[in-house]
């Protein structure tokens, strides 16, 4: 084992307080990942006091950077691990077993594409963890480390899902409106080749395809979270655009009200706006909305 191995070694006892260790230098790992040396899975509840929480960081700090990208997107829990700090040495590698609750994949090109991170699943006493290996040689910094609590975890979970949820609701939001803008624009243009009047907007299918000649993209017709397809106004079928009994009135709206109670709605003249409940209903009353 090199030197700094050693060290890295002795400062995981320290820090962590256990001293099991599978001293064979060469440990099967064929006999390790059948489970018959230390379980492969546990859950959160078979964890006590005896465990150390500990968040491993990436060496480099490229690494570092991919992790903290995972964490902002979705990836709670990501870099955190559950262990005793027993290790064992693999073909003259060291490592430290310890136990990582999985979290889900990110689609990082929906990202890309403006989409939202996936909220992070809450932690419960049944939480599946599975084993996990933490090579020394490459682990970086061992950090942020403390004895297990597991009403702390949960709290810390939730307390950090209501974050998450909060900012991706704001970015759903953003998303939203700039939907119905683009919406706007087509229908601006739709009307401005008819002679000023509106496209057929009984339903959102009709007015989908009514608008195909200036829109592409497919999702701009839907909810960025829901998916369902923002409703046209029927009653504006045929009106002229911009005209005197169109220009305030909701063109184009949201299906459901957002988690805030706000619903974004693209009005005659062309701006999109966040109504409340009361502010809504007074719209669907005035627009002639059914």
């Amino acid at each position: 084992m090199k030197t700094a191995q050693r060290i890295l070694v002795v400062i995981v006892f320290l820090i962590v307080g256990v001293a099991s260790v599978a001293r064979a230098d060469n440990a099967d790992l064929k006999d390790l990942l059948s489970g018959k040396q230390v379980p492969l899975a546990l859950k959160l509840k078979d964890l006590d006091g005896s465990w150390r929480r500990v968040r491993v960081t990436a060496a480099s700090d490229a690494g570092a950077l991919f992790a903290m990208y995972g964490a902002l997107m979705g990836g709670a829990g990501a870099g955190v691990y559950y262990t005793k700090g027993d290790v064992v040495l693999l073909a003259g590698l060291t490592y430290v077993i310890a136990y990582q609750h999985q979290i889900k994949p990110v689609d990082t090109m929906s990202l890309f594409r403006g989409g939202t991170p996936p909220e992070p699943e809450p932690l419960t006493p049944e939480t599946p963890l599975t084993l996990a290996l933490i090579q020394l040689h490459t682990a970086g910094t061992l950090g942020d480390i403390r004895p297990f609590n597991l009403d702390q975890e949960i709290a810390e979970r939730a307390g950090l899902q209501k974050a998450v949820e909060g900012a991706n609701g704001s970015a759903v939001n953003a998303n939203s409106l700039s939907n119905l803008k683009q919406i706007g624009l087509g229908l601006a243009m739709c009307a401005d080749e008819h002679n000023g009047k509106l496209p057929d907007m009984s339903d959102p299918q009709t007015m989908k395809k009514a608008l195909a000649k200036y829109i592409s993209d497919e999702k701009v017709f839907v909810h960025p979270k829901t998916g369902k397809p923002y409703q046209p106004n029927p009653s504006m079928s045929g009106k002229e655009w911009q005209g005197t009994n169109t220009v305030d009135a909701a063109l184009v709206y949201e299906p459901d009200p957002a988690q805030d109670g706000t619903r974004a709605v693209l009005f005659g003249d062309g701006h999109v706006e966040r109504a409340n409940e009361t502010r809504w209903q007074e719209l669907k009353k005035s627009s002639n909305i059914p």
